[in-house]
């Protein structure tokens, strides 16, 4: 069986922030209102069930459109994560993060904001009045990739699911499509860290 690995840190943060100095002022941290969010779960609740019971066709409602999604895909309990996706739509399908935090954006005028969900986290970038995916990180080897690549995995696993056509860069095997990437950090063989991202603040 599989054992949880915890990371330490905020990875994203890490990533994304490089070089950027952002002031204190800059950064804010959102702390809720239990009592606050208890009573607006519950409300999205109520209005959820009503939907439901007036959806007389059977049929569930996709909240990602098909046309959102491209490139390599990490799907989470059959909801469909891609790079570039507009978060608004992730959150109405996974619901509230665990933890979030905001900060200017180094690379766009806005900001960069992290959502850390139980096993993996996201980052985005603002493009205009919305936020887009830039990256997705895994954070543990519960969830897998959809071609079954975990963390823990063989480099022999990781070429099997996607080919031997992808760029090392040190540590990283890096695959790209459709304007993004999956990358793999390894040690002494083994996947250590799995990432999807956007090439966005490449360009």
């Amino acid at each position: 069986m599989k054992k949880k690995i915890v990371f330490l840190g905020l990875v994203a943060a890490t990533v994304l922030f490089v070089g950027c100095a952002a002031a204190d002022e800059d950064v804010k941290i959102i702390e809720k209102d239990p009592v606050a969010t208890a009573a607006e779960s519950n409300s999205e609740k109520e209005e959820e069930q009503q939907n439901t019971e007036s959806d007389t066709s059977g049929a569930e409602t996709a909240t990602v459109e098909s046309t959102d999604i491209k490139g390599y895909v990490f799907d989470y309990n059959g909801i469909k994560l891609t790079a570039d996706m507009n978060m608004e739509q992730v959150i109405d399908s996974l619901g509230e993060p665990l933890s979030y935090f905001e900060a200017t954006s180094c690379a766009f005028e806005g900001l960069d904001k992290t959502y850390t969900y139980a096993d993996f986290e996201i980052v985005t970038y603002p493009q205009g009045d919305d936020d887009l995916i830039n990256s997705i990180y895994l954070l543990n080897n519960i969830v897998t990739t959809a071609e079954g690549v975990y963390i823990g995995s063989d480099r022999a696993s990781v070429e099997a699911a996607y080919g031997s056509d992808y760029t090392e860069a040190g540590s990283e095997m890096i695959y790209e499509k459709d304007g993004m990437q999956l990358r793999f950090i390894m040690a002494d063989g083994k996947v250590t860290s799995i990432t999807y991202a956007s090439k966005a603040l490449q360009n």
